[in-house]
């Protein structure tokens, strides 16, 4: 009877030990799937973002000058808006442009022989309307007469000259195209006023 109470306190004494090696076996599995995987996961990921952060502070200086450069690009180009939405005026305004035209021309030694408004063509931003001047002149008066129309406030045009030679190698007869620009509105909402 001993012998048969030996065995059991050795068999349960085996299964004892059985469980506790399972009981171990079981929670280093659960501490490595639990703990050490996750831990390992947010290490690599905090190591590659270590490396991303490493190659954009390399790439900082070009950053910063490619940001610099755009940024003075903008600026020139949102100056170039503005200068030319100043020198559109809201209406057409032809008899003023054609006033002017005339007083370029007696400065520049050009004679108005006469003009033609052509019809006005409504585009998205902006609308235009094409004007032909018929006169005559030297060589030189039309390439100051050109050169002043250039220079006027108003943002005008050429989109088509004819200088006819004959014999009289004095004065030309010319016809000028002027193709002129008005009510321009810009689509910067900052410019119109107008919440981003």
């Amino acid at each position: 009877m001993r012998n048969s109470q030996d065995r059991q306190i050795a068999s349960l004494g085996w299964a004892l030990h059985g469980a506790g090696c399972l009981l171990v076996v079981a929670s280093v599995g659960a501490y490595i799937a639990l703990v050490t995987r996750p831990l390992n996961a947010q290490m690599d990921q905090g190591t590659f973002r270590v490396e991303q952060l490493k190659e954009l502070l390399d790439r900082s200086p070009q950053v910063r000058l490619a940001y610099s450069k755009n940024k003075e690009e903008f600026r020139s180009l949102k100056e170039s808006v503005e200068e030319t939405l100043l020198r559109l005026p809201k209406e057409l305004e032809e008899m003023e442009f054609i006033g002017q035209i005339n007083s370029v021309a007696q400065t520049s030694g050009i004679e108005i022989v006469g003009y033609q408004m052509g019809p006005v063509e409504q585009l998205e931003s902006y609308s235009r309307a094409e004007i032909t001047f018929q006169c005559s002149g030297s060589f030189a008066s039309i390439c100051m007469f050109l050169d002043k129309v250039d220079h006027l406030p108003r943002l005008t045009e050429v989109s088509r000259l004819e200088i006819e030679s004959e014999q009289n190698l004095e004065r030309y007869p010319v016809q000028v195209n002027f193709v002129l620009y008005f009510g321009g509105t810009s689509h910067d909402r900052s410019m119109r006023g107008e919440d981003l």
